[in-house]
This record gives structure tokens, sequence and C-alpha cells, in this order.
């Protein structure tokens, strides 16, 4: 049997099949879906099921291929002559695998534009098996018969039957890698697929930005379907937030009833508890539905999603560090208060306070949702080109960066940079500026655009040298972070050594060398001189040495750790120079 012969039976045999794929893909349409659990698969998911037959056949296909590719390699026939039947149908095979692929890639294309992402990075998703399973085997099948009719028609032409022993094994290659990646599609479906570690990000900072929620933990995800998936998510409610809601409700309620008689309130809190407990559950049930309603706004693919309450403290009762701790009382009190006011009312203070409260907490975005609120009342309040204004701005984008969004602090703090150059006769205050020049250096640094990342620091630092004396930490402190980013571009290393030893001289003016910032300092110079002559570098190493040592024996500030590690650099530097004038000296003995 040739592998004309061969390839024609293969393609041909499974042809009204691929025709139903072609049509059912055509005419595919995604449909919205109801109260979408995990067994509500998506209309399109039961046909992803034949998806699995394909490693399968091409497996089978493979197999055949390489029999006969081998069997003509040991054993080459003496001639192959392809009928008019052999191209026949290898021109109906290209047709129909052309015409399936085809409409199979036109649906993919539209699906990935309504995605916002690549017809490639769409397929490497794998959100639709059944498709990504047609592309992938009809990309073989087309390819497949272009190899075939090149190799019978070099046999033809040639008269050397090796042409077409090389197309059946390059054949059997394509089918091999094809099975391999649909055997991989499919185990990781039997599996399950969690969502990508950026869209659990972003899904974890929609629910984390409201101020009912203080912790997220314990998710859980999975693609069940095409363009279908669930979400499961404990979520840590606050306490307080849930008080606030029904503060003004219940005050009167309590207050009246602990002054209407000595023993009004023992006998009406049989049925204020029980009353607001029960608010207390409907405020949290109509806090998971407005969750869930704001993830599936922003994702609609998702079908299911489950906000667990779930206290990381839920083993002790908050009663009890309440009354065994006064701080606890006066934080909570503080916080409460703070909710109370800015629910209340839009004053500018209030909200601007509970934001940075929430920053103390560690609740950044819910700090940059309460800030959000804050910039639309400081707009109003005192206008956009005021100090209020670009405060808040500040603080917002500082949240952003301490959530790891990059982005949104970069989009934050243009908007304050634009400010501040297009209102050049107003009198900014110099600390503000400095401030936010140096958070828009942060941000760039974080994206990897230090030259933007350096420009921006340096606007800070001239800011803050307006406002501030040398000695002064805020200075110092930017002086350092400016020389850190000179020494990772390549043109600016003079620059931070010009930094450094700066910084070094206001360090030892207002310490001596009884600090160990000094030292710190010190080590920087040391690095930066690793490709100066290695005297200069043994120089400041030695000199970190003995600040540390005097430090570790004298006051303790030092650690074994850090005296340890200079000494280890210093050893380092030690070895570079023995082999130095060892290959300098083994130079000088071959020219002689």
């Amino acid at each position: 049997m040739d592998m004309a012969a061969l390839h024609s039976f293969t393609r041909l045999s499974p042809l009204s099949r691929r025709l139903d794929w072609a049509l059912s893909i055509r005419d595919t349409k995604v449909r919205p879906t109801n109260n979408c659990g995990p067994l509500h698969m998506h209309d399109l998911h039961y046909p992803c099921s034949s998806a699995s037959c394909y490693p399968s056949v091409s497996t089978l296909h493979l197999a055949a291929f390489a029999l006969v590719g081998l069997e003509h390699l040991w054993h080459p026939p003496e001639s192959l002559v392809a009928a008019p039947e052999t191209w026949a149908v290898l021109g109906i095979g290209f047709l129909v695998d052309g015409f399936v692929l085809r409409t199979a890639l036109n649906n993919t294309r539209k699906r990935a534009k309504r995605a916002g992402v690549s017809t490639w990075e769409w397929l490497r998703s794998f959100k639709d098996p059944f498709t990504v399973a047609v592309v992938f085997e009809d990309s073989a099948a087309v390819a497949g018969v272009l190899v075939a009719a090149l190799g019978i028609g070099l046999t033809q032409y040639t008269g050397n039957p090796m042409f077409d022993v090389a197309a059946t094994l390059c054949i059997s290659g394509i089918l091999g890698a094809v099975s391999l990646r649909l055997i991989q599609m499919n185990h990781s479906f039997i599996l399950g697929r969690p969502l990508s570690d950026a869209k659990l990000v972003e899904l974890r900072r929609i629910i984390k930005h409201r101020q009912s929620v203080d912790e997220v933990h314990g998710e859980q995800s999975q693609w069940i379907g095409p363009s279908l998936f669930s979400y499961k998510a404990e979520v840590d409610f606050d306490g307080t937030w849930l008080a606030a809601q029904l503060y003004d409700q219940y005050e009167d309620v309590f207050v009246s009833a602990a002054t209407e008689s000595p023993d009004a309130l023992k006998e009406n809190l049989p049925w204020i508890l029980p009353a607001f407990a029960e608010d207390l559950t409907r405020i949290l049930e109509r806090e998971v539905n407005d969750i869930q309603a704001e993830v599936r706004e922003r994702y609609p693919e998702a079908g299911f999603v489950e906000i667990v309450p779930d206290s990381s403290q839920n083993k002790h009762l908050a009663i009890e560090a309440f009354l065994n701790g006064q701080a606890v009382r006066a934080a909570e009190k503080y916080q409460l208060n703070a909710m109370l006011t800015s629910q209340s009312s839009t004053d500018y203070v209030s909200l601007f306070n509970l934001g940075r409260f929430y920053e103390a907490m560690g609740h950044f975005e819910k700090a940059a949702s309460v800030l959000d609120s804050c910039r639309d009342v400081a707009a109003k309040q005192y206008g956009m080109a005021s100090d209020e204004y670009l405060a808040v701005l500040d603080r917002f984008a500082t949240m952003h960066l301490k959530s790891q969004d990059n982005q949104a602090a970069l989009s934050v703090l243009k908007t304050a940079e634009n400010i501040i150059y297009a209102n050049s006769k107003v009198q900014f205050d110099l600390r503000l500026v400095s401030s936010i020049n140096a958070t828009l250096g942060f941000a760039y640094r974080n994206t990897g655009n230090l030259n933007s990342a350096s420009t921006a620091l340096l606007r800070s630092l001239d800011a803050a040298n307006r406002v501030y004396d040398t000695h002064h930490p805020a200075v110092t402190a930017l002086m350092l972070t400016l020389a850190e980013i000179y020494a990772r571009i390549d043109n600016r290393k003079q620059d931070a050594l010009k930094l450094y030893t700066e910084v070094l001289g206001v360090r030892r003016e207002a310490y001596g060398n009884q600090d160990k910032s000094v030292a710190d300092v010190l080590g920087k110079i040391a690095d930066m001189k690793q490709s100066a002559p290695l005297s200069e570098a043994l120089e400041a190493r030695q000199e970190q040495i003995r600040v540390l040592d005097a430090l570790y024996d004298g006051r303790n500030v030092a650690t074994p750790f850090d005296v340890a590690g200079a000494y280890e650099k210093y050893g380092d530097l030690l070895m570079r120079s023995v082999r130095k004038r060892l290959f300098l000296q083994a130079q000088r003995l071959n020219s002689c």
C-alpha cells in the first residue's frame, strides 16, 4: 500500500464527520446562561466531548503512516505510480480540510476579537476545546495533503521512491505533534483548568476594594465551558462595616431601652438582639449578592460565583477581645466613627482620614476605594488645581502601588503631573510635588522604565532640596533611590557613584562612623567600583568592614551576618585580585 493510497483513505474516511463539524462550528452562537452552576454547562460544551476522539484517531493515523514509511525505508519499492484517482482524492481532501479549517479559524477570530486577544492567544488558552481541536487537526490535515502531494510529485518526477518515504515520515511527525498537543488539552480539561493568575488577581482586587471586606482567601476556580468559569472565594467581612450600616437604625432603640427604666433594657433585649442579628444577616447576604453582581459585570463569563463568609478568627468571639483590650476598643470606635462620618457627609477630611486609616491597617484596596470617592469630593470642594486634590491623587496612586497595580498608579500620577505643569502659576506645596514625583519614579521603576524613573526622581529631589536641607531623611532617601536607579543604567553608573559618595559625606557629617547606614553606603560604593581598579573596591570594602566591626564590638548595632557578608565580599575581591596578578604574571612568562 503506497503513501498516496494511505493518505487518500485517511482523508476521505471521516469526510461526513468533518463537514458536520464545519457546519456546527459555523452555526454555533454563544448564548448567555442563567443561574449557571458547576453542572450547568454551556450548550457548546457538549460537542467538546467529541474532541476527545481526536488524539486516538490521530494516533492511529500516526501509527499507519509510521509503519508504511518504515517499511518503505527498509524495503524501498522499485517504483510508485500515482493514478489520476490519487490526485483527485488529494484535491477533494484539500478542499474539504481547507473549508473546515477556514470555518474554524473565522469562528476563532471572532471569539478572540470579542475577548480582546489575538487569535493565537485564544487558541493557546484552550477556552473552546472543540474549535481548537478542529483547528489543530485540520491544520495538520491541510499540511499533510500538501506534503503528500509534494512527495508524490517528486517521486513521479525523479523516479526516486525515497521522496515518497520522506513525505510519509513527515506526515507521521505532523500527526504525532498534533496528537501530543490534543492529549495535553484533554488532560488539562479532565483535571480541571484554573483561571490565569492575572485574572485571579483582578477578581481578588474587585472583592477587596469593597469596604465590607477585610481579606480574601481560599480561592478556587475552574473553566467549566468554552466561555464559562466558576469562582469561589472565602471572604473575611468587616464587622465594623456591618455595624455602621445599622448604627443609625438601632442607636435610638438601644438608648431608649437603656434609659426608659432600670429593667427596660433587660426586658427588651430578647427581641432587640434577634432583630439586630437578623438585619446583620440580611445586610451580609445583600453584600454577597452585590459582590457577585460586580464580578459578573466585570466578567460576563463568570457563570458561577460563590462568596463564602469565613473569618480567620471565627474560633473566638470579638466581645472577648473588646472587653479585655482598651486599645482594641479605641481602634474600633475610631473606625466606626470614621465610617459613619464618611457615610453621612461628603467631607473631604473625613474621607481622607478613613483612607489613611485603611492604609495603616494594610487594607490597600479598601483605602483606594475610599480615596477614589475622596478625589471627587476634593475636586468639588477645592478644585483640581489644589493641594488637597493632589494629596488625594498621591495617596490614591500609592495604594495602587502597594496593591501591585502599577499601570493604575501611573494613570493617576500622570493626571497629577499634568495638573502641576498645566498650572505653573499656582504655588503648590513643594513637599507634595516632591512626593508625587517620587511615587511616579517608583511606579516607573516597577515597570522597568528606568530612564523615566530617574527623571521623575530627579524632579522630586529638586523639589525636596528647595524645602529641606541635605541632612533631611527625605533628601538622603531620594538620593539613595536615585543612585540605585542610576546603578542599573549602563551610562549612568558614574552618576550613581557620585550620589553614593555625596550621601556618604552627609551621613558621616551627621553620625560619623557610629551608624550602620554609613557602612551600608560604603558597601554600595564598593559594589559600584567593581569595574574600577580593584584596589579602589578593596579600599571601600575594607572601610566598610572597619565600621561594621566597630559597631558590632561597641553597641552591637551591626549583626554577625552584616559583618560576615562584608568579609565574604572582601574575600571575593581578594580572589579576583590574586587571579588577575597570576594571569598577568603568566602573560609575562609566556612573552619571555
